[in-house]
């Protein structure tokens, strides 16, 4: 069973109130849903800023630059990955508890497949969060 939620904000509080989601989901694989590259490193940068293990991966990459990210995320030594829409498909990460919509994505298939990225293997915690400016 997945939960899926959604909050509305206004766009100037947008990160600081992923940073507090983000802290306390401390212990959980996330995944951030972003509509564009310069929005993916931003926010990946903000939360390393913060001191987030988080890792970026997006088209502007080098195919060898994203495997490398996607292990990484996928071994558990980065736990928060910032993304575009292309690791919404076809990537299954067993312990991705939690799905964060920080861009609306543009229709509902888009959607499903972002949010199914949470809860594969039987994971315990599985949520799917949006955000709505």
């Amino acid at each position: 069973m997945c939960t899926c939620c959604a909050w509305f904000y206004n766009s100037i509080h947008k990160g600081d109130i992923l940073i507090i989601f983000v802290y306390s989901y401390a212990n959980f694989q996330v995944v951030i849903f972003v509509k564009s590259v310069q929005r993916c490193m931003a926010l990946a940068n903000l939360l390393t800023d913060q001191n987030f293990p988080a890792i970026a991966i997006h088209r502007g990459m080098t195919q060898e630059d994203r495997l490398a990210r996607y292990q990484q995320f996928k071994d558990f030594q980065k736990r928060i990955l910032v993304a575009t829409n292309l690791f919404g498909r076809g990537m299954d990460i067993e312990r991705v508890n939690i799905v964060f919509n920080y861009d609306m994505p543009e229709d509902t298939d888009t959607y499903l497949h972002r949010v199914a990225r949470a809860g594969r293997f039987g994971t315990k915690v599985r949520q799917g969060l949006t955000f709505k400016v």
